[in-house]
């Protein structure tokens, strides 16, 4: 299906109307005004006062962690920055809400540490209230409902989120809190990516909770890569241009577009 600019797979559409798909949410969908919130790559740079140069210092985590045995406060920095107060929700936040709600319970999991999404869905206009869960105090993934901050929350503790190569580690490895929870979330749901780039070093830590028998994965990207391949994820590719308006166009007519089952299709096409 055409939503917009953005073909859309037809698998995708029968998991949205079965209640079967999930959103897992990228720090690229707090970049936009009025959140303006950075990327994690963008962050390191900030907590390291902007001498972070990733194709030398390495992947964002582990040189955050090295920042952190030299005495950097890395949690505390990041908590600081990210907490800005001047930040709120974008339309985006708003598109993710409308279209997870609108085929059933709302089911968005993210690995941001803003609670945008859990303000809008709480708010006057969505009224959902939904159920929250932080890291790593987490649901089953095989059955849940709300929106779940795989990495923790600004709401937490400093030390809670899940920020270095260490925090990462126990998370996917250790006490593999996270895996388990992924395990359960891509043996029973479909999963779309928003706000992730190919490169993130947040989606390489995702691919080790990917069992061979999930299901589908899905990705909204910029570009088609065969990283995403390699990650087993199916890439759907849109413009960027004039501040990715093919992106908010295409979730814009989904709520109402991916609520029609074939009979009402079947009669839109006829009335067309």
């Amino acid at each position: 299906m055409r939503l917009g600019a953005i073909d859309f797979p037809d698998e995708l559409i029968s998991a949205h109307r079965d209640v079967r798909l999930v959103l897992l949410v990228g720090s690229g969908a707090s970049r936009g005004a009025p959140s303006s919130l950075p990327t994690f790559e963008e962050l390191a740079r900030q907590v390291a006062g902007g001498a972070y140069d990733k194709s030398v210092d390495g992947p964002e985590d582990q040189f955050l962690g090295r920042k952190a045995k030299e005495g950097i406060k890395v949690h505390a920095e990041a908590k600081e920055i990210l907490g800005d107060p001047s930040s709120k929700p974008n339309r985006l936040h708003e598109l993710l809400i409308e279209l997870s709600s609108s085929g059933g319970p709302l089911r968005i999991v993210t690995t941001n540490y803003d609670c945008h999404l859990s303000t809008v869905a709480s708010s006057e206009v969505y009224a959902r209230s939904p159920d929250i869960f932080y890291a790593p105090a987490l649901p089953l993934g095989s059955k849940f409902t709300g929106i779940v901050y795989l990495h923790g929350s600004l709401e937490r503790d400093d030390d809670s989120i899940v920020l270095t190569d260490e925090d990462l580690g126990r998370a996917y490895l250790t006490d593999d809190w996270a895996t388990r929870f992924l395990v359960g979330l891509f043996q029973s749901y479909t999963v779309l990516f928003v706000g992730y780039s190919h490169n993130d070093v947040i989606v390489s830590y995702l691919a080790r909770g990917l069992p061979p028998q999930a299901k589908r994965r899905f990705a909204l990207t910029e570009t088609s890569c065969p990283r995403w391949n390699f990650l087993g994820v199916v890439p759907i590719v849109y413009s960027a241009d004039d501040d990715h308006a093919a992106l908010s166009k295409g979730l814009e007519d989904g709520p109402n577009s991916l609520k029609w089952g074939p009979l009402t299709t079947s009669r839109e096409l006829k009335g067309l």
